[in-house]
């Protein structure tokens, strides 16, 4: 499968929820992350990955030298590419690229950039679902339809491919999204999680596993909800080094030390 999450907005939760998504799916799945943002995007800073070995090179030479691992991850990532490098993109090189990470993956995750250009759009086109990732806003939601509605009218994009996330939801129902435009069905809502600045944060783990059993209820099973002999599980880890909740010990250092990334992925 190949799932492209977009939002016509940066700042939202794109490139997290790809990530959280990716290394969720990587426990049953060969997954690999594919950063579509050349602005440039944050896959180098976020993951301490070379950026050099970006959607371009891997359009131009052999996907094995170009995917990397990122450290203490199952899944791969090929980080975006330079500001000039979509105008050397066509559409014949999109499809061969992905055409070939299918031939190696189970599951690929496109994070596309928010502004649309030939190569974003021929992306979105190989996706089998598009993850729209939304915010119960009105001015985001407003811009959200005038772009839809845009690229629908223009033939851009199918809408029958979209599925919908609200982000960051601070109220206990959603109000502006799908009031007017089109009608994106909304598969899940992920509330407003103080100071999440890391992909690998445990609080989005469940919320990973709702959207991946909508996607593929065979492989994903739903989240169950949490009972008190959970309470007595705390602290005992699994093969993947998780506690019975999902926490990595590293991140829970960063959390107590107070410790957070800034905008080059650095601790500050």
């Amino acid at each position: 499968m190949i799932l492209a999450v977009y939002s016509p907005k940066g700042g939202i939760g794109n490139t997290l929820l790809t990530l959280a998504l990716a290394r969720e799916a990587s426990k049953k799945l060969k997954v690999c992350a594919v950063e579509f943002d050349f602005t440039p995007g944050d896959f180098p800073s976020l993951l301490d990955v070379d950026r050099r070995k970006n959607v371009y090179s891997a359009m131009n030479g052999e996907i094995e030298n170009t995917v990397q691992k990122p450290d203490k991850e199952k899944f791969d990532v090929i980080p975006g590419g330079y500001p000039d490098n979509p105008e050397r993109f066509d559409e014949t090189s999109v499809k061969s690229l992905f055409t070939r990470l299918t031939d190696v993956y189970d599951f690929i995750i496109i994070d596309v950039q928010p502004v649309f250009c030939t190569a974003i759009m021929d992306a979105m086109a190989v996706a089998d679902k598009i993850l729209l990732v939304s915010v119960d806003d009105f001015s985001i939601v407003s811009r959200t339809i005038g772009t839809l509605d845009w690229a629908k009218a223009n033939n851009f994009i199918d809408l029958d491919k979209f599925i919908q996330v609200v982000n960051m939801q601070t109220k206990r129902n959603v109000e502006c999204v799908n009031l007017t435009g089109p009608k994106v069905p909304v598969i899940h809502t992920i509330p407003y999680i103080k100071s999440l600045t890391s992909y690998r944060d445990i609080r989005l783990k469940k919320h990973c596993q709702h959207i991946l059993h909508y996607l593929m209820p065979d492989i994903f099973k739903e989240p169950r909800k949490k009972g008190i002999l959970d309470l007595f599980r705390k602290g005992v880890r699994n093969e993947d080094g998780e506690d019975a909740d999902g926490a990595i010990e590293t991140d829970k250092q960063d959390e107590d030390s107070g410790l957070r990334p800034d905008s080059a992925g650095n601790k500050a």
